[in-house]
C-alpha cells in the first residue's frame, strides 16, 4: 500500500470505502474466495499473448496467465503492471 498512497485516499469517507470494497470484491471473483492464485483453465494460456504488440512475448506465449490475487493476465498488462512496479514482469512472469 506505501507504493500507492492515494489508494482508498481520494473523495469522501464513502467514496473511499467503495474503492478499497470495489478492489476485494475483484480480488475475491478473480480468485474464487481466495482459494486459487493461477488461472485453472490452463487451455486459456496461449490465448493471453497479443503478439501484435511491439515486444512481443519474450516469456514465451503461454507465460502471461492470470496468476495473483489479481489475475493478471496477458503479456500488455503484464508490462504494463512490471513498468508501474518498476520490475519486467514481460520478460519475467
Amino acid at each position: 500500500m506505501g507504493a500507492y498512497p492515494k489508494f482508498a485516499a481520494s473523495g469522501d469517507h464513502t467514496t473511499r470505502k467503495r474503492e478499497a470494497a470495489a478492489f476485494l470484491a475483484n480480488v475475491s471473483h478473480e480468485t474464487v474466495g481466495l482459494r486459487n492464485v493461477v488461472e485453472r483453465n490452463t487451455s486459456n494460456y496461449p490465448h493471453y499473448c497479443d503478439s501484435s504488440q511491439p515486444y512481443g512475448c519474450p516469456a514465451g506465449q503461454s507465460a502471461y496467465y492470470g496468476r495473483g490475487p489479481l489475475q493478471l493476465s496477458w503479456n500488455f498488462n503484464y508490462k504494463a503492471a512490471g513498468d508501474a512496479l518498476g520490475i519486467d514482469l514481460l520478460h519475467d512472469p
